[in-house]
């Protein structure tokens, strides 16, 4: 858990040790701390969760640094605010999912649920009235839209590529096309690379993003 503010900590510290069981949490207050663990127990890391400003890190920057170091950890990030852009940003670095710290403590612990079980976690926008871990029905107009990214990947996966393939191909790590097929696929409300291919082929409607 990296976070400088030592309040926003103890509840996160306490969401995880009480309602997710896990053995062991870490704490750090910067970039160079959360640095330092990842390197030490490398692979052991099972799920981190990231302060978006954290002192150090740089925001994106350091993010993908984490995330391409350490694929196989799983990272939620805080972050104050909450918008498009921060969060498009956030998913193409790597991480599992954004969550603001605004949110409640129930809706942390969902968050925490969600990604620890391998999925992509992204809060509601305002106005958005879908579960963040659930895919919208088929059929509907948020089904279709998907980000330049995804689309380039979900691409890929037609093309019968795996994701070391995909990820050689794009130039970004197989952690990274991992959250961007998992996104995919609540996008689009599948569950499989043969059910994408045939919705991508269907009826998609690209939103260029440029990531």
């Amino acid at each position: 858990m990296a976070d400088e503010n030592a309040l926003c900590g103890a509840g996160l510290l306490h969401i995880m040790e009480t309602c997710l069981s896990f053995s062991k949490v870490l704490v750090c207050r910067n970039f160079r701390e959360a640095s330092g663990i990842f390197g030490q127990y490398r692979s052991r890391v099972g799920l981190a969760v990231v302060n978006y400003d954290l002192p150090g890190m740089k925001r994106v920057s350091g993010l993908r640094r984490l995330c391409d170091a350490w694929p196989s950890a799983k990272i939620l990030v805080i972050a104050e605010g909450c918008d498009r852009d921060t969060i498009l940003e956030v998913l193409s670095a790597g991480s599992h999912g954004f969550i603001p710290k605004s949110s409640s403590a129930a809706e942390l612990e969902h968050a925490l649920k969600s990604i620890s079980q391998g999925h992509v976690f992204v809060t509601p926008l305002p106005g958005d009235h879908n579960s963040p871990d659930i895919a919208p029905p088929h059929g509907s107009a948020a089904d279709a839209r998907l980000t330049a990214r995804q689309k380039q990947v979900l691409e890929l996966v037609a093309a019968g590529k795996s994701n070391k393939q995909i990820a050689n191909a794009l130039g970004i790590s197989e952690g990274t096309v991992k959250v961007h097929v998992n996104a995919a696929f609540r996008t689009l409300g599948v569950h499989n690379r043969v059910s994408a291919t045939t919705a991508l082929l269907g009826r998609l409607e690209l939103v260029d993003v440029g990531i």
